[in-house]
């Protein structure tokens, strides 16, 4: 039931907050980001979940991005406390991502989770679904579509459809209708009786 979904979300953020430090990170830069996203999608600012003296949001601030996965899980993670991810501890988030830009892929070559998490991050933090860079990044993943529907096994299927979907509900003017529904299928495919994915 909801309440009890409710229920176990409140659980389960307590927890989080029993591992905050005093620093107020939630063990390091990644996990801090998405215990922001999980608090954002409560209702709660990340200013306010404090582990002493300073707060989810402060630590935010000290992360290291280093890699453009780094700086879009940041732009989500800042997007969900409420924060404008152009003007965040003296940094232009997405202007930061911009420049981790070549030739319509966004970051290493070789991957295909920075241009999807590019998506979702561009539009999270509020451009165009037919702003060039997400355009490119659209493309880029759409060319990395295997044969079976997915984009490289269930947990990356799985974003690239959120990204996806997201670009389209924002107008997005390529189709992606055809590669979305290959990938759900995919992923339905795969979902075992528990009503889990592996």
């Amino acid at each position: 039931s909801a309440e009890q979904r409710n229920s176990r979300a409140r659980a389960a953020l307590q927890y989080l907050r029993g591992q905050q430090r005093e620093s107020g990170e939630i063990d390091g830069d990644i996990v801090t980001a998405w215990s922001a996203i999980a608090f954002g999608a409560h209702g709660e600012r990340g200013d306010a979940v404090r582990g002493g003296q300073r707060s989810l949001l402060d630590a935010l601030a000290d992360a290291r991005l280093t890699s453009a996965t780094d700086i879009e899980r940041q732009i989500l993670a800042v997007r969900a406390t409420g924060v404008n991810p152009r003007a965040f501890a003296g940094t232009d988030l997405v202007q930061l991502l911009r420049q981790r830009v070549r030739n319509g892929q966004i970051g290493e070559e070789t991957l295909i989770n920075d241009d999807i998490f590019g998506i979702l991050a561009f539009l999270a933090a509020g451009e165009s679904a037919n702003d060039a860079d997400v355009q490119g990044a659209v493309r880029t993943v759409l060319q990395h579509q295997a044969g079976d529907g997915s984009f490289g096994g269930l947990d990356l299927t799985a974003a690239a459809i959120q990204a996806l979907r997201a670009y389209s509900s924002r107008g997005g003017s390529t189709d992606v209708g055809n590669a979305f529904d290959r990938a759900r299928t995919y992923l339905r495919a795969r979902q075992d009786r528990f009503g889990g994915f592996g």
